[in-house]
């Protein structure tokens, strides 16, 4: 998108258009309804008591947002992205389909964001003459709408390349580590710069934390 396009009196949120919110609702649509003939499906749903205390206290704060509208349309996206999320994870047969399907999909999201950095790095990368936050001039940001997007998705993509690494698909895993993780120096997101490595930490104690996962789960 044109960071210029928008008044920078314009909600966050309010540029979405019908079509993407029609890709969103048809997609998740389509996640519920391939779960639906799932033999496993329930297990799609055992986990959602926290997420809907969570969510009631969203729904309990809209009416104090800035924009309610973007605001509404906001959480139930993320109501849809939960949804989809779990059913990603029970879909395909096994372990190696999952790692390919979905490493092809962050694969070609990174290489889409490549792409506007290579072709377009007027909109894809922060220019000096952009209406709001001129100051992040020279920051990456790719196909998302700010660097701060951009960095929380290529910290995801370098942990699922780590996985792939881990699967049996160490070319394709590195590659993609490699990848986001150069878009993620570039991009000048610091926290999500940050929380890379300590997340990876606090893995790697996890799993050798034994009998005691739970009183660490719970006092984190």
């Amino acid at each position: 998108s044109d960071p210029n396009a928008t008044s920078p009196l314009v909600a966050y949120g309010e540029s979405s258009n019908t079509f993407n919110q029609l890709i969103v609702v048809g997609l998740s649509a389509l996640a519920l309804g391939l779960l639906a003939f799932h033999p496993a499906r329930e297990l799609a749903f055992k986990a959602y008591l926290p997420i809907l205390a969570v969510f009631f206290w969203v729904i309990l704060t809209i009416p104090f947002s800035d924009s309610p509208d973007s605001a509404i349309r906001r959480t139930i996206y993320s109501m849809l992205v939960c949804v989809c999320a779990s059913s990603v994870l029970i879909l395909p047969r096994d372990n190696e389909q999952f790692a390919k399907l979905v490493g092809f999909c962050i694969l070609l999201a990174v290489g889409l964001s490549y792409f506007g950095v290579i072709f377009l790095p007027g909109r894809a990368i922060h220019q000096a003459t952009d209406a709001l936050e001129s100051a992040l001039a020279g920051d990456w940001r790719g196909h998302f709408s700010h660097k701060n997007q951009a960095s929380a998705a290529m910290a995801f993509a370098v942990f699922f390349g780590l996985y792939q690494m881990r699967v049996q698909r160490f070319w394709w895993g590195l590659i993609l580590t490699v990848l986001a993780g150069i878009f993620l120096v570039n991009s000048g997101g610091k926290t999500s710069a940050a929380m890379l490595p300590a997340v990876i930490v606090v893995v790697w104690i996890f799993e050798r934390v034994g009998r005691f996962r739970l009183a660490l789960v719970a006092g984190g």
